[in-house]
């Protein structure tokens, strides 16, 4: 059951957001940070996390410690934070970090 007020974000929408906000892999996402004040389930987060890797890929400093500290992500919901650290460390797994 979805709790009153959770609104699940599609995924062309938060594409939209990003490359907006220019939080695009063509440049340097490791030199900057990203703050997602309301994670849920992760939308944002996932595209954040494979622009991020897409990034650093390109520029060869794919490592943990090289990416440590370029997103912070929170939410009043403890389930969706629990959830959200399931879903980036897979993704980072995924990259091989």
């Amino acid at each position: 059951m979805i709790k009153p007020g959770i609104v699940f974000t599609k995924d062309w929408v938060v594409d939209f957001v990003l490359d907006l906000a220019g939080y695009t892999p063509e440049l340097d996402l490791a030199s900057s940070c990203i703050i997602e004040p309301s994670c849920g389930n992760g939308s944002f987060l996932r595209s954040i996390v494979f622009r991020l890797c897409a990034s650093a890929k390109s520029r060869g400093c794919l490592a943990a410690d090289a990416l440590a500290g370029c997103v912070h992500a929170y939410d009043l919901d403890a389930a969706s934070v629990a959830q959200s650290r399931v879903l980036v460390r897979s993704l980072l797994m995924q990259q091989g970090l």
